[in-house]
């Protein structure tokens, strides 16, 4: 009976706490979205255009000839992983996934 009522107990607190847990980590993830769109229009405001993906996973921005690599069957779009070196950004967001960062490369062309 001592254990039921135990169970319940800790049931009872552990619920809230799961879910207090996965608002604090959407939260962090509101922030880390809004630091991440801040430095990239720093990134264009300073270079003249936006950043390449990163394909190879270095962190770094992948470009060839002023332009970004577009992905197979999709010439108007590049795509890829946040230069987040290159920006000097985290990289994972917290459910500890990287970040996707798309872009057109149109928008990156540093020619």
């Amino acid at each position: 009976m001592v254990l039921l009522v135990m169970g319940l107990l800790l049931g009872g607190i552990l619920g809230p706490l799961s879910i207090r847990q996965e608002v604090n980590k959407r939260q962090n993830a509101e922030i880390m979205l809004q630091t991440i769109h801040d430095t990239l229009m720093g990134f264009a405001i300073t270079h003249g255009y936006l950043p390449c993906p990163d394909a190879d996973g270095d962190g770094r921005e992948d470009r060839t000839n002023h332009r970004c690599h577009p992905i197979k069957d999709h010439h108007e779009i590049a795509i890829g992983q946040l230069p987040y070196v290159t920006l000097g950004v985290g990289y994972l967001d917290p459910w500890s996934n990287r970040f996707t960062y798309t872009v057109d490369p149109d928008f990156a062309d540093s020619s």
